[in-house]
């Protein structure tokens, strides 16, 4: 062998020992991001118990840091008291430190003999930004109500929003809130939903707002039909298929969300969120109304902020008509 030859298969083991180092260091690469990632995740984990300024507490039993999805209930002490499920989503697709969280209760509260009052009829949600770097939340709290409750000056049906600010405390803040077995199942009140279920979903309905040029606009809801519910965690939940304005055409979400039933005069409210395009959460809230079959709806989309002082949320109102297949 000569020494060209020799020359030759030096260099070609030399280039065999460079790819594979660069493969190697890939590998390498990929996974110090992918634990990087996964410590990142766990810091926006909304997981334990939070405190508003009203000292009523949100208690996030359970946060997938893959899809979004979280559950929990909730506890207030002004306007309706009592506690309440809790559904939302994260969008942690966003890699700054304030993330889009939004989130929907139902008002009609899960403890066993209730007091009730009107806010019973209400639904709502909550969307903003978590800081991972102060431990809040700041959320514009938009609240659907179906009939006027005069004690906090609500004085017809509508859609009332209002600004809140959580900050992450001790579990034992949150202590109050019991496992879903200490409270009331839902299942007896099915019978009331009923009418709410026929509404939503029978004969393939449909429900239509005026299209809009708005990117990502909502254009279209179809609720799931809604079984007879009989497991506390069902009560009141609401799934289906949001259509929106996206960028190559129309796209598709599942949303889940919480509804109340309907008041003396045939209007409820509900409220739906799901991850949207762009690192967003969107959230809707609003009024049904069964004898005109249309839906007054506050539609919110969230974005991650670099600064928590910059704007989070745009919104905008729109009416949905029903229409079906049949």
């Amino acid at each position: 062998m000569g020494l060209q030859e020799n020359a030759k298969m030096t260099v070609n083991n030399n280039k065999r020992n460079d790819d594979n180092t660069a493969e190697k260091n890939t590998v390498k690469k990929e996974q110090n991001l992918s634990e990087k990632r996964s410590i990142a995740l766990q810091q926006w984990s909304l997981t334990g118990c939070w405190e508003n300024s009203f000292k009523s507490i949100v208690k996030i039993e359970s946060h997938d840091l893959t899809t979004g999805e979280f559950k929990g209930k909730y506890s207030s002490t002004t306007g309706s008291s009592g506690v309440y499920f809790v559904h939302g989503y994260t969008n942690s697709s966003y890699n700054g430190e304030n993330f889009p969280v939004t989130m929907t209760i139902s008002w009609r509260t899960i403890v066993k003999n209730p007091t009730l009052d009107n806010s019973q009829y209400w639904t709502s949600i909550m969307t903003g930004t978590y800081s991972s770097g102060n431990n809040s939340l700041k959320l514009m709290n938009v609240i659907s109500s179906a009939i006027e409750f005069k004690e906090v000056a609500i004085t017809e049906s509508g859609n009332y929003p209002e600004s809140l600010e959580f900050i992450k405390k001790d579990a034992s803040d949150c202590a109050k809130i019991q496992p879903d077995s200490h409270y009331y199942n839902g299942g007896a009140a099915n019978s009331t939903y009923e009418p709410l279920m026929h509404t939503l979903s029978d004969n393939n309905a449909i429900w239509k707002t005026s299209p809009s040029i708005l990117p990502g606009a909502v254009v279209s809801l179809k609720f799931d039909p809604i079984p007879k519910q009989k497991a506390l965690k069902e009560f009141a939940k609401i799934t289906g298929k949001a259509t929106l304005n996206g960028a190559n055409g129309i796209e598709e979400y599942s949303f889940i969300g919480e509804a109340s039933y309907f008041t003396p005069k045939g209007k409820a409210t509900l409220s739906i969120t799901f991850k949207g395009p762009n690192s967003t959460t969107i959230g809707l809230s609003g009024v049904l109304d069964k004898n005109n079959e249309t839906l007054e709806i506050a539609e919110v989309h969230t974005q991650g902020i670099e600064k928590s002082e910059y704007m989070a949320n745009r919104m905008r109102a729109s009416m949905y008509k029903r229409t079906t297949s049949n």
